[in-house]
């Protein structure tokens, strides 16, 4: 683009040159040596027409119109033109020739004896008088004779072709040698500075390929093609521009713009590719993601269209898919940036900041020339560019230093929460197993006492039977039928408990609120529950809720044996760290020959404890209440 120019070998030739035309200027080193013959021109709209057969027909076009026409770029046609050189005097020095640039020139020299040479601009068969800045190079054309007519033919593959870009420009091979090092790219340090520049987008690339190939993520792989199409487009420029050692350049100018206008395309796609996976929007706004894939597909889309254009003779506007590109591409780049932006995360704060900081460098490389065309000389457009792209480079890198250490935080808060997980399921386990424990305690305590109790009072029953004593042996029966509905009850609370289906404390709600219908309905009392919602949200494991179960039911049987009571409210309250349960009834109270504790409540205080909690009892005239508060 034409923001990557400074002032070149033009500048020179024009101050020094004296114009005959707008296409004929003449050096002082040459001026009274030569005379030059108006320029005609062909145009070859096929472009298949050899030199031989060139020579037959009229040249008979108008610059005006090759300019039209030069101006499509199409690599097909070919133009041509040609004009007599002579010496005013005889040679004493050598005269030299150049030509446009960016376009493919081959010059034919034709002597008096009809001997023809040929060179092709920017090859090395011209010999050593040649210019290497802009692929300008000078052909000598007067060394040995005093005449000559030089033919010129031009395929432009040039966007910066015009109506007034072909000309020709006579000088001595020594001002033309004086002209390169005056004005040769590495003078005023711009070729120094593009190749400092590729260098460290190339040594950006091999850092990020070696971070890609560690981690294996695809935001390394888009960020080193993005960063690698970058360097294309500026290593391509400095080859064709900038460099004085061909063994360093790649292109020249006219081949390089064969890959230009793609390259203004690509690094846009891959830059897309690597914002969504940066800021993982997949995950995070799917909405922008569906929409910049749209983007990718037009953009995609466009770099194809410019490749065919390029590609193929066609007379169509060559910026026509870059303009494209760049109409659909800015604004849904600004809308993207606002959405990403309103995430509040710090790692999309690099992506906003460093796009902002390339848009505004690219913004400014177009503007600042036309407001004020003297800063190109200072900085060039394509040096401002440069200097947001590294700026943008250096806070990406930060970037991916920031996700990376993300990465690790969230892989080391997953292993945390692994082991927290191996840990919980250690405690279950540990539960299970003073689970386990505790049900083969109970059934050797428990059921194990009351089956030997059984088998004592069966065998005491029948040696009374046999002895002739049936009370005895009614009393003995009456026992064994109690210790066979303790151990069902018992047998039914432990299989209760056990059961994962009850893993819950509306379960546990559910079973009292059963029980307590059951058996105070049968002395016509009246059971009412009144439970906080808070205390389902309470976490009991199976013990727990395996001794509240036990403990309610001791206290709810006590009431409907002892109390005479005509209602039994149990009532559950919650508070920030403990929740209490009581137990009141309406009844006589203890008894005189009751006060005593017996093993019911004796067993109510210990499971209370085992639970963390405060048993109270209270009792007098007007009923009896059980309190037991638990933190939580």
């Amino acid at each position: 683009m034409k923001s990557g120019f400074k002032f070149t070998l033009f500048i020179f030739f024009i101050c020094a040159l004296s114009e005959l035309s707008a296409q004929v200027r003449i050096d002082e080193s040459v001026r009274d040596s030569i005379a030059v013959s108006e320029i005609e021109c062909f145009i070859d709209h096929e472009g298949d027409l050899t030199l031989g057969e060139v020579l037959g027909v009229a040249f008979d076009d108008t610059f005006d119109e090759a300019g039209r026409y030069l101006a499509k770029q199409n690599p097909r046609r070919q133009f041509w033109y040609k004009f007599n050189v002579k010496a005013i005097d005889s040679i004493t020095s050598p005269v030299a020739v150049t030509f446009l640039a960016y376009s493919h020139v081959v010059v034919y020299v034709r002597s008096e004896n009809e001997d023809i040479r040929k060179y092709k601009v920017g090859s090395e068969d011209i010999g050593n008088y040649y210019l290497e800045d802009y692929n300008q190079r000078a052909v000598p054309i007067l060394e040995t004779v005093d005449s000559c007519q030089v033919i010129v033919a031009v395929r432009s593959k040039s966007r910066w072709a015009s109506e007034t870009s072909f000309y020709v420009q006579f000088a001595s091979p020594k001002a033309f040698d004086e002209a390169k090092m005056a004005n040769r790219p590495s003078k005023g340090g711009s070729g120094y500075l593009y190749l400092l520049f590729c260098g460290v987008l190339l040594f950006q690339c091999l850092y990020v390929l070696i971070q890609w190939y560690l981690v294996r993520k695809r935001v390394y792989f888009y960020y080193v093609s993005y960063i690698f199409s970058v360097f294309c487009y500026y290593y391509l420029r400095f080859s064709a521009f900038y460099s004085e050692n061909k063994a360093w350049a790649i292109f020249d100018a006219g081949d390089m713009y064969n890959f230009n206008h793609v390259l203004l395309i690509v690094p846009s796609i891959f830059y897309v590719l690597f914002a969504i996976t940066f800021v993982d929007l997949r995950i995070r706004d799917r909405k922008l993601y569906k929409h910049l894939n749209a983007l990718i597909v037009v953009l995609s889309l466009c770099a194809i269209a410019q490749f065919l254009l390029l590609s193929f003779p066609n007379d169509f506007d060559k910026l026509i898919p870059v303009n494209i590109a760049l109409f659909v591409q800015v604004p849904v780049n600004v809308y993207a940036l606002v959405r990403i932006a309103r995430q509040r995360r710090r790692i999309a704060w690099f992506l906003v900041i460093g796009s902002a900081i390339a848009f505004s460098s690219h913004l400014l490389a177009n503007t600042l020339p036309l407001v004020f065309p003297i800063s190109n000389l200072l900085l060039s457009p394509l040096e401002i560019t440069m200097i947001g792209v590294t700026l943008e480079v250096i806070i990406f890198n930060s970037g991916l230093l920031f996700k990376a250490k993300e990465a690790d935080l969230d892989r080391i808060e997953a292993q945390n929460s692994y082991i927290r997980e191996l840990k919980s399921r250690q405690t279950i386990q540990n539960e299970y197993a003073e689970v386990r424990d505790k049900i083969s305690s109970d059934l050797h305590d428990d059921v194990g006492s009351s089956l030997s109790s059984i088998g004592i009072y069966s065998y005491a029953a029948k040696e009374n039977l046999n002895a002739g004593k049936p009370q005895q042996a009614a009393e003995l029966l009456h026992n064994i039928q109690r210790s066979a509905e303790a151990t069902l009850n018992a047998m039914s609370d432990l299989v209760w408990a056990t059961n994962p289906r009850n893993d819950s404390n509306e379960k546990l709600i559910e079973r009292v609120r059963s029980f307590g219908y059951e058996i105070l309905s049968a002395r016509e009392c009246l059971f009412k529950v009144d439970i906080d919602d808070r205390f389902y949200r309470i976490f009991l494991n199976q013990a727990q809720r395996k001794n509240l179960l036990l403990i309610l039911k001791e206290a709810i049987n006590n009431a409907a044996k002892y109390s005479n009571a005509s209602m039994v409210l149990l009532k559950v309250e919650v508070t920030d760290n403990a929740y209490t349960i009581r137990l009141k009834d309406n009844g006589v109270g203890f008894k005189p020959d009751l006060k005593k504790d017996g093993n019911g409540m004796n067993t109510m205080r210990k499971r209370s404890a085992d639970l963390g909690g405060m048993f109270e009892l209270k009792s007098g005239s007007s009923g009896t209440e059980i309190i037991i508060k638990i933190k939580s």
